[in-house]
């Protein structure tokens, strides 16, 4: 069986839990999902998209980064309470069954590249 010649990384949206396993040089295209809540507003200093070279960190950094936006939300108070409760029902099953540490200590124990 011939093996692919390719490379890949892995990226989030900010305060996302998805993550995208993108191809650099295979040649075919990607179709990015949007967000699931839009929001309008300018990037000043942190990027869109945060990418790594594998799955188990790029896991890690999308699970501190959702536990990072619902810490803000619970800065907020009760103005953040609804936004807080709708980020954690449309995240459940990520952050309960997909980004859990023994999902993301299983793929580093791997051998194989993820």
């Amino acid at each position: 069986m011939k093996k692919n010649n390719y490379s890949r990384y892995f990226r989030f949206l900010k305060n996302d839990t998805v993550i995208d396993e993108i191809s650099t040089n295979d040649f075919k295209p990607f179709k990015a999902k949007p967000p699931k809540t839009p929001s309008y507003s300018l990037i000043i200093k942190d990027p869109l998209y945060y990418g790594f070279l594998n799955r188990a960190r790029a896991m890690e950094m999308a699970k501190a980064g959702a536990l990072e936006y619902m810490d803000t939300l619970i800065d907020k108070g009760r103005s953040g309470i609804e936004a807080l409760l709708k980020y954690r029902d449309d995240h459940y099953e990520d952050l309960n069954e997909n980004l859990t540490y023994a999902n993301i200590e299983a793929i580093k124990n791997q051998n194989i590249p993820s």
